[in-house]
């Protein structure tokens, strides 16, 4: 018998799957905050012997800050692999608690790290990077075992707003410490301390399975387990071949990649333009680097009903709609951000604040096609985002040091027109070989029959029973 933290319920909790829903959002909202809270408070790090305001010396050059968003790819890529291993054959909840841990413990020593060295500094944000992998296969574990199958849609919605909670904690709050008389070492301390305390209450009130948790009632079991189909404990057999090999997987994997490049340059380099291009005070970079993830978040909720309740196109038209919504106005708003003049740096920020917004349209475009296409392989395609995501951050670092060598409005221009075309090249692409029929090698000899009725029933079209890895969007930020 599994050693247990909680003695027995006498009668059982009531709702606590709500509870567990609650914590495992906390849960992953502090892991992204930690991995971004390094890109705002980089721009409040000076040299000791920098005395006078005017004239203080950044502590870090930009090649310096390229290298540390590195780390974090560096880290995740470290991450994922043997996350995927341990969370199929191990008990996933102590397996997330020690990459959220490690994570923790990477805030908690970053203060004495910048004192030390810049290696010191690297090992941390890797640390960072390999804390923040754990949202690739918590996703669907969580779903998997405590949402009832017509609370699915709901508990992916709920539980990806920690891409949107995550730099509205982070941003807003480094903002406030570092402009404050306890600096921004504190911000290190806090989240650090917030993120063992939501780590600790996770290990003691989540299982892997709802009906082994010792206060749920039995009746809440029922409901969870309610018209669940079994699956079988071996994983069904995986055309590779075939799968790399279809063209709308290549269509759907280039999308993701573009909208990720949007995505990671407003994530990793969002507070440092605001702060070294256009001039924004801190505290005024704070609250600007914070809005587009409110406004995506308010987008979030709207979009998803929006896409179920449109029937008057077909589903293939609504993904191409969706997908254009979501990435042709990032062009367009990286082409006005290069655009615009010094004396119009208001227009700039207003359309940097459109971009994450725009971005939450991918829910119901691309990674609702892949879901479709692919149906109960549709995991395999999103570990391969995550490795994508991954090789992105490695390429963007690069690419921004290799042109903005000195930080200059021009050489932030040229980046953006670079990324506007690479993005509007992956729309046209998509939106070509875009289809949502499910694709000829999701149909073999280990696949349940039972199984695909039920992919197929009308309000469960869009999500594959197959939620072990990870469900799409929480991909775009680590």
């Amino acid at each position: 018998m599994a050693f247990s933290f909680i003695s027995p319920c006498i009668g059982g909790f009531p709702g606590l799957r709500y509870v567990i829903l609650v914590i495992s959002i906390l849960m992953l909202t502090i892991v992204g905050a930690n991995m971004l809270a390094f890109n705002f408070t980089i721009i409040c790090m000076f040299k000791e012997d920098s005395t006078e305001t005017a004239n203080r010396t950044v502590l870090y050059t930009h090649t310096d800050h390229s290298w540390f968003v590195s780390a974090v790819a560096f880290g995740n890529l470290i991450g994922i692999l043997p996350l995927i291993t341990f969370a199929h054959g191990w008990d996933t909840r102590w397996v997330f608690t020690f990459y959220g841990l490690v994570s923790g413990i990477s805030m908690l020593l970053m203060p004495l790290a910048v004192s030390v060295h810049f290696a010191f500094v690297f090992v941390l944000r890797m640390m960072q990077g390999f804390g923040t992998s754990v949202t690739f296969t918590s996703i669907g574990s969580i779903v998997n075992s405590w949402s009832p199958l017509k609370s699915v849609g709901m508990y992916i919605s709920l539980l990806t707003t920690w891409i949107q909670l995550s730099p509205l904690l982070a941003f807003p709050v480094s903002g406030a410490l570092c402009t404050s008389t306890l600096g921004w070492q504190s911000v290190y301390y806090l989240f650090g301390g917030l993120t063992v305390v939501v780590f600790v209450i996770f290990a003691l009130l989540y299982r892997d399975a709802a009906s082994q948790h010792p206060c749920i009632r039995s009746t809440e079991v029922s409901t969870i387990l309610e018209e669940r189909v079994p699956l079988s404990d071996q994983n069904p057999h995986v055309p590779y071949k075939a799968l790399f090999s279809d063209l709308v997987i290549w269509g759907a994997i280039a999308s993701l990649f573009a909208v990720t490049i949007g995505v990671q340059f407003m994530v990793q380099y969002g507070p440092s333009y605001l702060n070294k291009v256009l001039g924004v005070d801190i505290k005024g970079t704070a609250v600007a680097a914070a809005l587009p993830y409110l406004l995506a978040l308010g987008a979030k909720f709207v979009i998803g009903p929006v896409s179920d309740s449109v029937t008057c196109v077909s589903e293939r038209t609504k993904i191409i709609i969706f997908n254009t919504v979501a990435q042709l106005p990032i062009c367009i708003c990286f082409i006005i951000m290069a655009a615009v003049p010094k004396s119009m740096n208001w227009l700039a920020q207003l359309v940097y604040s459109l971009v994450s917004m725009f971005s939450a349209f991918n829910t119901v475009g691309v990674f609702k096609c892949i879901q479709l296409v692919a149906r109960q392989h549709a995991n395999i395609i999103m570990g391969l985002m995550g490795l994508t995501t991954s090789a992105v951050m490695l390429l963007l670092p690069t690419l921004v040091e290799a042109i903005a060598t000195d930080y200059t409005r021009q050489q932030w221009a040229l980046i953006l027109y670079l990324l506007s075309g690479i993005i509007a090249v992956m729309i046209v692409f998509f939106n070509i070989v875009c289809r949502t029929e499910p694709r000829h090698w999701t149909i073999s000899d280990d696949t349940n029959p039972t199984e695909l009725t039920y992919m197929n029933h009308k309000d469960n079209e869009v999500r594959s029973p197959f939620l072990q890895q990870s469900t799409a969007e929480e991909i775009l930020l680590n």
